[in-house]
């Protein structure tokens, strides 16, 4: 990015989507998980990503007044307008949106991270190493991926293949997509993507074809997407049991 103070030509930009209804799960962007709004631990770790020089605006595409009011200070917010806020409204229309908007307001776009409020345990170091790997020109897409046979030992989580499979096409980590009866041999998180502006408009997604996306292999706890109380009580469990760890070590340390 070329960037002066809060001025740039092109921009680097972390979005998080964040539409306020939900039939599964109402209201889980404001939703209280470990002591704060899911919406704000994406914010957090949009902000991290700010610091590592990895991001260079922080964007949130929202119909939400309360996602808004959480926004910290910079964060540009693109009022997301109805016909892209409903169940039906794709994640690419509503970013090409957020892209549109940023663009005429502020600083031609040149990469994109999706982050999303439902991955509240998706860490910084992990969504650093995805983005990094398309801010590096290393791939010109990125995706995080954990495998189908990782599990969560102390509460025996496993992620669920549902539509979300891929499998590894070589040794340098490239993916593809493969149908749920294809037996991928990992899932795309959900936590954080990355990919460059033009082959996302061009190609309509963030997993590119032809292994010209990354996996980029992450923690399974962090594959926990929150879409319904089963998964935010999931989720729950997992904090419990990382909290009582850190408790066993404080104490013998």
């Amino acid at each position: 990015a070329s960037c002066t103070g809060t001025w740039c030509m092109t921009m680097r930009i972390a979005v998080i989507l964040a539409r306020k209804g939900s039939v599964r799960l109402p209201g889980k962007n404001v939703k209280h998980f470990a002591g704060k709004p899911m919406v704000s631990w994406a914010y957090e770790r949009a902000f991290g990503l700010v610091s590592l020089n990895l991001v260079d605006r922080v964007v949130v595409s929202t119909d939400d007044e309360a996602v808004m009011a959480l926004a910290p200070a910079n964060t540009i917010i693109v009022h997301r307008p109805a016909h892209l806020a409903s169940s039906t409204a794709t994640s690419f229309d509503a970013m090409v949106h957020a892209i549109e908007t940023v663009e005429k307001a502020e600083a031609r776009v040149t990469h994109i991270t999706l982050l999303q409020p439902t991955s509240p345990l998706a860490s910084l170091a992990a969504t650093a190493r995805v983005v990094a790997a398309v801010d590096s020109g290393q791939a010109e897409s990125a995706v995080a991926i954990c495998a189908v046979s990782d599990t969560v030992k102390e509460t025996g989580w496993r992620p669920k293949v549902k539509a979300n499979g891929v499998s590894l096409t070589d040794t340098n980590g490239a993916v593809q997509r493969v149908d749920d009866a294809m037996s991928p041999t990992h899932v795309i998180t959900g936590s954080a993507y990355c990919v460059m502006r033009d082959a996302f408009l061009a190609e309509r997604s963030f997993i590119l074809p032809s292994s010209r996306c990354l996996g980029v292999v992450v923690g399974v706890s962090e594959a926990v997407d929150i879409d319904t109380l089963e998964d935010f009580q999931d989720a729950s469990l997992i904090v419990d049991h990382m909290v009582d760890a850190e408790k066993r070590v404080g104490k013998t340390s």
